[in-house]
């Protein structure tokens, strides 16, 4: 194993890296949201056991069967949500950490990711190219294809999708189905345990809102406090907080238990965080289909961006500064592949040719995608299939977990769009010919 066109770790640091980490925002919102939900699931399940089912749906409304009915879906529904999130929430800090070497023999290579550019930290093992991360904390650590170095992590992970301050860690491939099942299982839940109680729940804020605008208490405390326009964040924050105010007060007046003003405030975080994750899966569910990551959807709204830009100042006869044109070519959906080729005539002469002998030339080409072309990219059901699986058992939570196992297999060596790797293959023997016989 020899190092081709190696360069040291990148010893500097950008302003985000200056600061402690415990300072920096997402930090602090990473460590605040996990125990937040966790509190969330916990106090709402025992409600529903305690107050709504019992004794709003089971008493008030006198429907006992029903209300023991509620409780059981409540137990159910809840504690399934809580086990996948603690599953993402408890993910090791070595999850889908690529190995620091690669094993004497890569399985299966067909094609192999090369870096975009200027190689970089570039070593040949098996006559494979293999990139290596260039950052201190990974110490020239071996990134396999589709393998991003987290900044919050300080680490690569095979398969990066996203760093997720929901559960505090990074959200990688094998961990997608887990991932988008807490997606799917929280809107229907948060719908089915509020059908009971939103309507009385709406009545009650609307009566609690025309409380606080004719209550003199209220009115001279808050509404007239000009310091009210500035913790409510606005004229809207301070209509939220009057009904808050008038909600407390009616349950000062009449107490009643199951409509008081927690479970109304549990009511609409459970509608906020509904909303949250119905429109984070129906985005997840959209990458699955089109091959992506979620980093690479980014990558590209970015690339865009910055590209638009460019053009802009090309239309104004501006120059474009360099850094611009750097962050395009990092940014750019276009990948360079090493593609191994049988040589049959003329190695040795090729060989010569390039500046190696024989046994030390490397059997095959770097060949560039298209602008155009996903390698990744296997058609909507075979993406679907190769996260979720064939079939409706991906509904099951059990089956995701145990799909965990394959998808690990899956980012050492990820299958590529057949189409793309025949038009590689193809374009690496043309270019193999042509440099023979040349």
């Amino acid at each position: 194993m020899d190092l081709v066109n190696g360069s040291g770790p990148d010893q500097t640091r950008d302003a985000r890296t200056m600061w402690p980490r415990q300072l920096r925002p997402k930090w602090l919102l990473q460590n605040l949201l996990p125990p937040a939900l966790l509190t969330f699931f916990a106090r709402t399940w025992y409600l529903c056991l305690t107050d709504i089912g019992p004794k709003y749906i089971g008493g008030t409304l006198g429907r006992p069967h029903l209300g023991r009915l509620y409780s059981a879906f409540a137990t159910v529904s809840i504690s399934t949500i809580t086990v996948l999130y603690l599953r993402l929430y408890f993910l090791p800090s070595n999850q889908s950490v690529p190995p620091r070497k690669p094993t004497d023999h890569i399985p299966h290579v067909k094609t192999y990711e090369y870096p975009l550019g200027i190689p970089k930290s570039i070593v040949f093992q098996n006559d494979v190219p293999l990139t290596r991360c260039d950052r201190p904390s990974c110490s020239s650590r071996w990134k396999p294809p589709r393998t991003r170095h987290c900044s919050d992590c300080g680490t690569c992970r095979m398969g990066f999708d996203h760093h997720c301050a929901f559960f505090a860690n990074c959200l990688t491939a094998p961990y997608i189905p887990i991932f988008l099942l807490t997606l799917l299982y929280t809107p229907p839940t948060v719908i089915i345990l509020l059908v009971p109680i939103i309507r009385p729940l709406c009545e009650r804020a609307a009566e609690a809102y025309n409380l606080s605008r004719s209550s003199p208490e209220i009115i001279s405390g808050w509404y007239h406090w000009t310091g009210s326009w500035f913790v409510a964040g606005g004229p809207i924050g301070r209509y939220v907080g009057g009904v808050v105010l008038g909600w407390k007060a009616l349950d000062r007046v009449d107490g009643e238990e199951a409509l008081r003003m927690e479970i109304g405030a549990l009511a609409a975080a459970g509608l906020l965080l509904a909303m949250m994750t119905a429109g984070l899966a129906a985005s997840s569910i959209e990458s699955i289909l089109r091959g992506d990551l979620t980093v690479d959807r980014e990558r590209a709204k970015s690339f865009r961006r910055i590209e638009a830009e460019v053009h802009r100042l090309a239309r104004a006869g501006k120059p474009v500064p360099d850094k611009m044109q750097e962050s395009l070519k990092k940014l750019t959906a276009q990948s360079f592949f090493w593609v191994p080729v049988e040589f049959e005539d003329g190695i040795e002469f090729f060989a010569q040719r390039n500046g190696h002998n024989g046994d030390s030339l490397r059997r095959g080409v770097i060949v560039p995608t298209l602008p155009w072309e996903k390698p990744y990219d296997l058609g909507r059901a075979r993406n679907w299939n190769l996260y979720m699986g064939q079939g409706y058992g991906w509904t099951l939570p059990w089956n995701a977990w145990h799909r965990i196992s394959y998808l690990k297999n899956v980012i050492l060596d990820w299958p590529l769009s057949p189409e793309v790797e025949h038009r590689l293959r193809d374009e690496a023997e043309r270019i193999i010919k042509s440099s023979v016989q040349s």
